[in-house]
C-alpha cells in the first residue's frame, strides 16, 4: 500500500511539494516512533491502530485534492506530517499486537512471517495494479 501512495505522491506536478511532504512525513515518523508506545499502552493497540490509520487517509486525500488543483501544497506537506505521526502510532501498535500472540519460543517466527507475508508483497501488488490500471508514467 505504501508503494502505491508513494507512487501517487511522485506523480504530482510540483516535485518540491512531493519532496517536502515526504521529508515532513519521515521526520514526524521518526519522532512519533519514539513516543508512540505511550498512547499504545494508555488507549490500547486496537484504538491506536485505528487512530494511526487516519493519517494515511488524510495524506491520500490531500494528494488527490492537490492533483485536482483544489488545495495548496502546504496542505499536502501538513498531511504528510500528520501521516508520519499516524504511521508511528500504527506501526508501534502493529508490532505490539504481533508480539502479543506468539509464545516466547515462536516470537521471531511471527516477526519474520509478518514482514514477508504482509508488508512487502502487498505493497508490490498494489503498485502493480496501479501501473496496470494507469499505465507507466511518461517522462518529459
Amino acid at each position: 500500500m505504501w508503494n502505491s501512495i508513494t507512487s501517487m505522491a511522485g506523480g504530482i506536478s510540483d516535485k518540491s511539494v512531493s519532496s517536502a511532504a515526504t521529508a515532513s512525513l519521515y521526520a514526524c515518523f521518526a519522532v512519533a516512533s519514539i513516543l508512540a508506545p505511550v498512547p499504545t499502552n494508555i488507549i490500547g493497540a486496537r484504538a491506536t491502530l485505528g487512530l494511526g490509520s487516519m493519517g494515511y487517509v488524510l495524506y491520500v486525500l490531500a494528494l488527490l485534492l492537490y492533483s485536482k488543483g483544489q488545495v495548496g501544497g502546504g496542505l499536502v506537506i501538513a498531511a504528510g506530517a500528520v501521516n508520519g505521526l499516524g504511521a508511528g502510532l500504527l506501526w508501534t501498535a502493529q508490532g505490539a499486537l504481533i508480539m502479543s500472540y506468539p509464545s516466547k519460543d515462536t516470537k521471531g517466527l511471527y516477526q519474520a512471517r509478518s514482514l514477508t507475508t504482509t508488508r512487502i508483497p502487498t505493497g508490490l501488488r498494489m503498485t502493480g495494479v496501479r501501473l496496470l490500471h494507469h499505465g507507466r508514467p511518461t517522462s518529459g
